[in-house]
């Protein structure tokens, strides 16, 4: 691995922990991990950033990830599953949440 491959791979670290700390901050303020693709969070676009972790998990599960840049690793995974992240909206038997809790999810996506 090349030092700037290096460098890169750091900085996407980086980048997914400051969007991962900025979730948990939107969740405690917003009382769940779907925000609005109409708006931004603290000047980031936190709801790409959120379907984009959907994505890559499935991608993952898949087998179909090829770029190392895009790979999600266990421990993202973990992290993510500890604050309560739903990673599959259309299949209530992935999401970890109530029924209240998912119709304000929805009604959030599509605000």
């Amino acid at each position: 691995i090349s030092t700037e491959q290096a460098h890169h791979s750091h900085g996407l670290r980086d980048k997914w922990e400051s969007m991962y700390q900025l979730l948990k901050e939107y969740r405690a303020e917003h009382n769940h991990l779907c925000p609005s693709a109409h708006q931004t969070y603290k000047g980031q676009n936190l709801c790409s950033w959120v379907h984009s972790q959907r994505t890559t998990f499935r991608l993952r599960q898949q087998g179909k990830l090829g770029a190392s840049s895009l790979k999600m690793t266990d421990q993202q995974i973990a992290l993510l599953n500890e604050i309560g992240f739903v990673w599959d909206l259309r299949n209530s038997a992935h999401a970890s949440t109530t029924e209240g809790t998912k119709w304000n999810i929805m009604y959030h996506l599509v605000k």
